[in-house]
């Protein structure tokens, strides 16, 4: 066995040494914190100390994002975690994963409870949240009247806004009965409807000064309201149940007083810019008109008005002329022209007609002369029949039958003898 051991060796070991031990595992850990810094990247580094010894602890961001509240130097918390060695320096310290203050007992997990039964019911849902007045005339406040809050309220509505009224609804905001008073001044700052726009917060302090803000009855009152409702409660880092019901959060009361009323520069300068428009629109009309009037006072109607007579004559002329063919004895001449027109036509049509049939009378009556028998026998020909019908083969005539034969001038009868088939 060697003389020594470095001290990388001797640290290493005493890592495994922790590491192998579950007493050390999911350690929970009481304590009050000092020292506490929080690093740009959101990794916690504090003490926890009591009345002989100290720890230190470090808590890394994905961790302390999900903390409920705000650690702040002197707090009394139970920080669970395991214990390890950082072998370059030889220290042990606490590595955080869970924390809560001191004596809060199941006050984070009821908390928890009734945050997700808000949000089953729909109150966190950003669809309810109701927009706030662009220019409020009165500017309720449910806070303390002796606290900061008010002062910084007060003091930010005047330099911004001071058309507007504060109306301050004076509130109990720590403490047992802090609920009750809260709430009472919602439901009459509601009754009255007076003020266009509520701040209901107070200034910064611990976990338990806030509390009255995550307290159900509060938190429904606010969501009840039909005043539209600015939480600022505690600093930015702050989070309670009545910002998130609320229809707008703000870090500070300050911050409340700025998002509750407009800045006055800003509305100076908008009507500022406005007349600039304004007066620069008037000068486009104005130039504009002037343009239109020149050219309407070199228009022919100033220049030469005798044109616009001739035109209101040429005009005037064509209605006269229009009304004229319009008047009943115009219109009887145009129905008598147009009867003695249509009476030519229809005579002219019939006669034509006329004609047509008696030509096509002669022409039928011509073939039918062609083709009549007597026309035939006058031309020396004779007809021969055998019971009233006419023979016109030998296939059908048979020896010994009686024929008539007409001719011209008149019949015989005759009977066949001998019959030769060519």
């Amino acid at each position: 066995m060697s003389e020594f051991v470095t001290i990388t060796q001797l640290n290493k070991t005493i890592k495994q040494l922790f590491e192998q031990t579950p007493f050390l595992k999911r350690l929970s850990v009481l304590g009050e914190i000092s020292n506490f810094k929080r690093h740009s990247t959101g990794t916690l580094y504090f003490t926890l100390k009591d009345a002989d010894s100290e720890l230190r602890v470090i808590m890394f961001q994905s961790m302390a994002s999900k903390l409920s509240f705000q650690p702040t130097n002197g707090q009394q918390v139970i920080a669970t975690g395991d214990v390890g060695v950082y072998e370059a320096r030889g220290e042990y310290q606490l590595y955080a994963q869970l924390m809560r203050p001191h004596g809060a007992g199941d006050i984070y997990a009821k908390l928890e409870a009734l945050k997700a039964q808000l949000q089953k019911e729909g109150l966190l849902a950003s669809a309810l949240k109701q927009p706030l007045p662009k220019y409020p005339r009165v500017v309720g406040v449910i806070t303390s009247p002796t606290g900061a809050a008010i002062q910084d309220i007060e003091h930010t509505i005047a330099r911004r806004f001071p058309l507007a009224i504060l109306r301050v609804y004076p509130a109990l905001v720590q403490g047992e009965e802090a609920k009750h008073s809260i709430v009472a001044q919602l439901q009459k700052a509601n009754a009255e409807g007076v003020a266009d726009v509520l701040i209901v917060g107070r200034g910064g302090g611990s976990i338990e000064d806030l509390w009255a803000f995550n307290e159900e009855i509060v938190v429904r009152a606010i969501a009840a309201s039909t005043i539209p409702i600015i939480s600022a409660v505690g600093h930015e880092t702050d989070t309670t149940l009545a910002d998130l019901v609320a229809d707008m959060r703000a870090p500070t009361p300050t911050a409340a007083a700025e998002m509750a009323v407009p800045d006055q520069a800003d509305l100076l300068q908008s009507v500022a810019t406005t007349v600039y428009h304004l007066q620069q629109s008037i000068a486009k009309r104005w130039q504009s008109a002037y343009r239109q009037f020149e050219r309407y006072a070199q228009s022919y109607v100033f220049t030469q008005p005798e044109r616009l007579l001739q035109g209101k004559e040429y005009a005037f002329d064509r209605v006269l002329h229009r009304l004229q063919q319009r008047t009943p004895h115009h219109q009887l001449e145009r129905w008598v022209t147009l009867h003695a027109q249509q009476r030519t036509a229809l005579i002219t049509r019939f006669d034509q007609r006329v004609t047509r049939h008696q030509q096509r009378s002669e022409h039928l009556h011509s073939t039918l002369q062609a083709l009549n028998p007597k026309a035939v026998l006058e031309r020396g020909y004779a007809m021969v029949e055998h019971d009233g019908v006419v023979v016109d083969s030998v296939q059908h005539l048979q020896p010994e039958q009686t024929l008539e034969v007409t001719f011209k001038d008149g019949h015989v009868e005759t009977q066949v003898k001998h019959i030769r088939r060519s």
